[in-house]
C-alpha cells in the first residue's frame, strides 16, 4: 500500500521504506529524498494484547543500530483480549521513553501516556544515542543515583567510592556456581545462542554483569569452543555439546524456576504470559531458532535437544 500511494501522496520526494527487523533497532527505515538531500528516519515497532500503552523498550545502548537518523518514531497498536481490532498510537521515541529498567540489560520503559520523560527533546536523545558505552553507563549511574538507596553495578551513589560495587572475574567464581549461570544462560538465550549472529553474545555479557556482577574478557568461550562435536555419526556444532553437557541442570530449572527467572524470561521472549509449561515455551523459542538457522539439519538437531533438555 505505501509503494502504490507514495507517489500520489508526496509527488516532490522520492521515498524508501526498509524493513530491518531481526534485532536491529530501529524495526524500518524510511529514507526520504529531495532536490535538497537525502533524510533517512527510523520508525519502532511495538504491540500489546492487553489494552496497555506501556511495553518494554530496547536496551539502552542500541549496539545494534545506525546514529544518522534524523528522527526515530514508535508506531505502537494494543488492542483489549476481547478486542479483534487494534488501536494504534505514534509518537517520538524520546518523548515516549519513560523510565529505565534493568534486568538482564538496562532497557527504556516506554509508555504513550506519559508525563515524566528521560530526555527532554529530541536533540538531547541523539547526542545520547551518538555517545560511546562508557558514557551511557555513566548516565544510566547517573539517572539511578536519584532513585536507588543501595549501590549496584549500574549505579555510583555519587561517586562515592567506598560503595562501588566493583565486578568479580568469571574464573573467580565457585564452580557450581558457574555450571549454574551457564545454564541460566542457555536457557535464556536459545534464540540467540543456537544462532549465527555475529551478536549473539552481548545479552549474555549483560545478564552476567546485571544479575550477577560478573565479568569476562571472552564470553564465546563459554559456549562455542571452535570446531564441531559428532554424536552418532552426526556433526553438531559446539553449542549443542554445551547443552548437553549442562543437561542436568538445564532441565532443572526449566521444570521448576524461579519467579524472578520466569518473569525474566517472559520479558525477554517478548511473550505475554506462559500458557502452557516454561519448558514447552523454552522449546518453542529453540526450536523455532533452529528452524531458521539450520533448515536442513533442523529435525536431527531438535531431536538432539528433545533427547538431552526437553525429556
Amino acid at each position: 500500500m505505501f509503494e502504490d500511494n507514495k507517489k500520489d501522496l508526496w509527488p516532490n520526494f522520492e521515498m524508501r521504506m526498509i524493513p530491518v527487523l531481526a534485532k536491529h533497532f530501529p524495526d524500518i527505515e524510511l529514507s526520504i529524498a529531495d532536490d535538497k538531500g537525502t533524510a533517512l528516519y527510523g520508525i519502532e515497532l511495538k504491540s500489546r494484547n492487553n489494552g496497555s500503552w506501556v511495553t518494554n523498550g530496547g536496551s539502552i545502548f542500541e549496539s545494534i543500530s545506525k546514529e544518522n537518523y534524523k528522527e526515530i518514531y514508535l508506531l505502537f497498536a494494543t488492542r483489549k483480549k476481547n478486542e479483534t481490532q487494534y488501536t494504534v498510537k505514534w509518537d517520538c521515541y524520546w518523548n515516549v521513553a519513560s523510565d529505565i529498567k534493568v534486568t538482564h540489560s538496562p532497557r527504556y520503559i516506554i509508555d504513550m501516556s506519559a508525563d515524566n520523560h528521560i530526555f527532554n527533546s529530541s536533540s538531547e536523545y541523539q547526542n545520547f544515542r551518538k555517545e560511546d558505552e562508557l558514557e551511557k553507563i555513566k548516565f544510566v549511574q547517573k539517572y539511578f543515583d536519584k532513585k536507588l538507596e543501595e549501590p549496584t553495578w549500574y549505579s555510583n551513589l555519587n561517586n562515592d567510592s567506598a560503595n562501588v560495587i566493583r565486578p568479580t572475574l568469571w574464573g573467580d567464581v565457585e564452580k557450581g556456581q558457574r555450571n549454574r549461570i551457564r545454564s541460566e544462560m542457555l536457557v535464556l538465550f536459545s534464540n540467540d545462542l543456537l544462532s549465527l549472529s555475529s551478536t549473539k553474545y552481548i545479552n549474555c555479557v549483560e545478564y552476567l554483569m546485571s544479575q550477577y556482577n560478573v565479568f569476562t574478557s571472552n564470553i564465546r568461550d563459554l559456549f562455542s569452543a571452535s570446531g564441531k562435536f559428532e554424536v552418532d555419526g552426526t556433526r553438531l556444532p559446539h553449542i549443542f555439546k554445551e547443552y548437553k553437557k549442562y543437561a542436568d541442570t538445564i532441565n532443572s530449572i526449566l521444570k521448576a524456576p524461579d519467579d524472578k527467572f520466569y518473569k525474566m524470561a517472559i520479558e525477554y521472549w517478548n511473550l505475554e504470559n506462559i500458557e502452557n509449561s516454561f519448558a514447552e515455551a523454552s522449546r518453542e523459542i529453540a526450536f523455532e531458532t533452529i528452524d531458521n538457522t539450520y533448515p536442513n539439519e533442523a529435525e536431527i538437531f531438535k531431536a538432539f535437544l528433545e533427547t538431552n533438555i526437553f525429556r
